[in-house]
């Protein structure tokens, strides 16, 4: 299906099959491709243990390392995972400057809020750059961004829905964009809410929700809780519907943007 001379334009996408098939049906063995970046994941706090260890008074499992990771691959990058950190500026100011030595981007959950073992955003400006922090949105206001020796750092907040859902907005467009790649990847469409959900009036929402197909087109349900120490209900979500500021719900009836992050 193709003539000799034809130009053969191929998608600015990671290889799928059918990419891959057409290569291989033009007699093509070999094709320039861009390193996947390395990003580099930092997960602080003393209250953190490894899965399958024994949890000890006051301790939590660290979900966000490992789901971190996962986001990383899924985005196309390939994660370097650093030593989990105490809540010590030394000890995050030696891994900081570890991943700035190995990555391309470091990724770090928690330490960037206000209280006094949060370090994560003092050593960022200490050692390089912090462009911004804190955003108006829910989940996931404390946020930072900055640099260090030139490598883009993302500061995510500790909470694990907090720092899945503001890694799929910001540091997952990044590392796209680090590939040659335009956007998030991912596909936006209109579905109607099916029921209230309440929201912070003065944040911009992202709620979980399941998204199914009605008589009239997509309609959104509530995956469950939207607390953001609510883990399931993310992971049973197809979607984050988004409900702008100024608005404490989303009203049932209503037509809302849907962030469509798997199948429907």
């Amino acid at each position: 299906d193709t003539r000799a001379g034809d130009a053969v334009d191929l998608p600015a996408e990671p290889m799928s099959p059918g990419t891959l098939a057409v290569l291989a049906s033009l007699g093509i063995a070999e094709v320039h491709v861009r390193r996947r970046p390395r990003v580099a994941i930092l997960s602080t706090g003393d209250e953190l243990v490894a899965p399958g260890q024994p949890l000890g008074p006051g301790q939590v499992y660290d979900a966000n390392a490992i789901a971190l990771a996962a986001a990383v691959v899924e985005a196309g990058g390939e994660p370097v995972p650093l030593p989990r950190a105490p809540d010590d500026a030394t000890r995050i100011e030696e891994l900081v400057r570890r991943a700035a030595a190995e990555a391309d981007l470091l990724v770090a959950s928690g330490g960037v809020s206000v209280g006094r073992h949060d370090h994560v955003r003092d050593v960022i400006e200490a050692l390089g750059a912090l462009d911004f922090w804190r955003i108006r949105m829910q989940p996931g206001k404390p946020l930072a961004f900055g640099s260090v020796e030139g490598m883009p750092v993302i500061g995510l907040p500790g909470n694990p829905v907090s720092a899945l859902v503001t890694f799929e907005l910001f540091a997952r467009p990044l590392i796209r964009r680090m590939l040659g790649l335009a956007g998030s990847g991912r596909v936006t469409l209109p579905a109607v809410a099916c029921e209230r959900m309440p929201k912070d009036a003065e944040r911009r929402a992202y709620l979980r929700v399941r998204l199914a197909r009605g008589v009239d087109g997509l309609e959104a349900r509530s995956a469950g809780g939207q607390a953001s120490s609510q883990l399931r209900p993310l992971s049973d979500a197809n979607a984050l519907l988004v409900v702008p500021e100024g608005e404490p719900a989303a009203e049932a009836g209503r037509t809302y943007d849907a962030l469509v992050l798997g199948a429907i």
